[in-house]
């Protein structure tokens, strides 16, 4: 494997003209993206490239990535490849993202799905198409340009319910102190992210997929996840 990994890195020799690889994505330190960046660089770094990111609102993201003007998207769910069609899936998921909804104690709320939420006012982060795409009418909804805000309006009370990943809604429940806001189990659902290449870069696609596929075999994709869970968890 590491042979095979190493004559593919010299192989790229060849296409690329620089050792820098930059990538767009959501805005915010939110754990996923930090988990997606460190496996990423870890990856990178693995083919001889340094990564930089551009934190852009979720949407501008995807069509900055797609427009070619950088390398692609640092990390989406399955099927962004069949909207934005410039874009080429690693196939080995990178991240794990619990899809919860948070309410404010008081208001007990039970949530069974997508379609439970109908009743509700929902806050959600502007360009997660995992949540767009799910949400049914005739669900009121509250974008925002990033999960802060989002949640900050339910503690506020101008929303019922904030969506988000489980590990970014809790670390910004923890660093904003809104002890009023709890998560509702179970997830809204479970999904997987990706890294996505812009086209231009196909040459990139080999060589990344067994990398990563040798870091996840090696269990060094799972440690970046259980590092980040553990430190938030030990500030509840």
């Amino acid at each position: 494997m590491r042979l095979t990994i190493l004559l593919l890195v010299i192989g790229l020799s060849g296409y690329s003209h620089s050792q820098e690889v930059t990538f767009s994505t959501f805005q915010g330190n939110d754990p996923i993206t930090k988990i997606s960046v460190d496996i990423m660089a870890n990856a990178y770094q693995r083919l001889g490239l340094t990564l930089k990111v551009l934190p852009q609102p979720g949407q501008r993201s995807l069509l900055t990535a797609d427009s070619g003007l950088i390398d692609g998207e640092l990390f989406r769910i399955k099927g962004m490849d069949e909207i934005y069609k410039n874009l080429i899936r690693v196939p080995i998921a990178i991240v794990e993202i619990d899809i919860v909804a948070f309410s404010r104690k008081e208001n007990s709320i039970v949530i069974t799905g997508w379609e439970s939420l109908t009743p509700y006012k929902v806050g959600y982060n502007r360009g997660v198409k995992v949540i767009e795409e799910n949400l049914l009418p005739p669900t009121r909804v509250e974008p925002s340009n990033t999960v802060e805000n989002a949640l900050k309006m339910l503690d506020a009370g101008r929303t019922d319910i904030a969506i988000d990943g489980l590990l970014n809604g809790l670390m910004i429940i923890n660093d904003l102190g809104l002890d009023n806001i709890v998560s509702i189990e179970p997830p809204l659902e479970v999904i997987h992210g990706y890294h996505y290449l812009h086209k231009k870069n196909l040459h990139l696609l080999k060589p990344l997929t067994e990398v990563l596929r040798e870091m996840e075999e090696a269990g060094v994709i799972r440690s970046y996840r259980d590092k980040i869970l553990s430190e938030i968890r030990k500030k509840q």
